[in-house]
This record gives C-alpha cells, structure tokens and sequence, in this order.
C-alpha cells in the first residue's frame, strides 16, 4: 500500500479544519521604473556618505565627480543616504564642529545636484537623514521636491533599461537599494551584511552604504526553467557604494583604518544583458 497515497474518510465526530486566512505581506517595496537609455551601456552611479557639512567630507574630490557626471551623456545617478552631516541637538555627532549648519547644508547639496537633476533617478535617505527627524524634517526629501526626482524612504528598487535586444526592446535590469545599518569593522562583516540583501528581493544588482567601505563581489543561483526543461544560471551584483568621508576623529578613536574615497561605477551593457562593476 503506497501510504502516500493512501487517503482516509474523514472522522464525523473530529472538528472540520479551522479555514486558513490569507494574510498579505511584504507589498511595501515598489517598483520604480526609470527612463530608459538608447546607448551601448549605461554608466549608473550609486552615490552614499557624502556627509556634506562635516569638516571630515572630501567637497573638492565630490564636487570632481558630479562634473564628471555632468559631462558624461551615458551617466545616471541613485543617491543612497548620508548626503548630509546632519548634526542636530539629539545627535551623537558635534553639532558646533561641522562646516555648515544643517540648514545651509541642504541649500548646498541642492546646488551642487542641480546640474545633474535630470540624471538622477531616485535619492534614498540614510540615517544621518532619517533618523534624525525629531528636530525637522528629513533634509533629503526637501532636496528630492526641490530637484523634482522621487524620494524613496528607506529602499528602492530601480528597473533601469538600457540598450536594444534582437527583437527591438531594451535589456532590463533591476537594481535594488538601501543605505543599511550594518557597522561590521572587518570586510567580512561588511560583505556579509551586503550579500543578506539577496534575501530581500530578485535583483540583478544590490547596492548598499553606510559602511563607507567600497566593495563588490558577484555571485550566482540556478533558475529552472519548467516551460522548456532547462536550468539557467543567474548571476548577481553586490556593490558596498563607498563614502567621501576622510579619517576624522571619530575613526581615529575607535582605531578603525582609512578608507579609500569614491563612488564605483556600475556599467549596465545596452548591446547584452551584462553587468560590470569598476572600483
């Protein structure tokens, strides 16, 4: 007797099973889709950790890079959480040590973005700027409305299309983002925080900050493909996004070691659906 096939009458006298309640979850994230790029690739900038305000932020070598942006036509841009210092009377940091006074900082951040408004496809706030809203509102979004570019609390997941397929459409990518929380000292600690991403969504590439390490690694899964008996193989990004935070105080204390300032380049192939991350 095949006992997992085996099916018995149910008992009369035993209760009938209690009907099972759907309960939905995990619809918060959205998908925003971006305008897409007729080119051989596209040049995607995750930018975090500017920490604008701070007498530690690297302004000139930030200021270098927005050119660079600017003057690149196959340039787009994700801005991902710590634009700002930030520092207000419920921070941890030094409000009477910072360059600017928040207020002013939000006005220059605006300044120094405007030139590339129109690259830029979503600004992500960090914890120097959501975190802190018990004194003012988040400076990031008032940059967002000010820029007329979405503002996305928390995360964001991007489909970016760049490029023409054989048949006319572009090749799709969808790229997710978070500034994150975690503060691991090792690149391990680091990288696992970033790899966990891939527990949260299907994404071809995932970018995260708050570290101001950079780092990338890819990895792969397999796909089967039941229509046509097959299994493919899937490859993914993961891109820690860097800072222009230099070696402060703070970090002196905790005896944490230099980081190397920038912001890697994700290059998004129009002509194959290929990914290549350059640090």
């Amino acid at each position: 007797m095949n006992l997992f096939c085996h099916r018995k009458e149910r008992d009369p006298t035993y209760p009938a099973a209690a009907t099972a309640v759907h309960i939905q979850g995990g619809d918060r994230i959205k998908l925003l889709t971006c305008e897409p790029l007729d080119a051989s690739h596209m040049n995607l900038y995750v930018i975090s950790d500017v920490h604008l305000g701070s007498v530690d932020c690297d302004e000139e070598l930030f200021q270098h890079n927005l050119q660079v942006i600017k003057e690149d036509p196959l340039a787009r841009v994700i801005l991902n959480g710590d634009l700002l210092q930030n520092d207000l009377r419920g921070s941890k940091g030094d409000i009477y040590k910072q360059k600017y006074p928040p207020s002013q900082q939000k006005r220059i951040m605006r300044q120094y973005l405007e030139p590339i408004a129109k690259k830029i496809f979503g600004m992500i706030g960090g914890n120097h700027d959501e975190l802190r809203t018990q004194e003012d509102a988040t400076p990031i979004l008032d940059i967002a409305e000010w820029l007329g570019v979405p503002y996305l609390e928390g995360e964001g997941l991007f489909k970016i299309s760049v490029g023409a397929r054989p048949n006319g459409k572009p090749y799709p990518y969808i790229v997710y983002c978070t500034h994150g929380s975690a503060g691991g000292r090792t690149m391990g600690a680091v990288a696992n925080a970033l790899h966990k991403l891939g527990d949260i969504v299907l994404a071809d590439v995932y970018c995260i900050g708050h570290t101001h390490k950079p780092l990338a690694f890819p990895d792969s899964y397999y796909v089967p493909d039941m229509f046509n008996g097959k299994v493919h193989e899937k490859i993914r990004y993961y891109v820690n996004t860097g800072s222009y935070q230099k070696r402060g105080m703070y970090p002196i204390t905790k005896n944490m070691r230099p980081v190397v300032l920038m912001t890697p380049k994700i290059v998004l192939s129009g002509t194959e659906r290929k990914v290549n991350v350059i640090l």
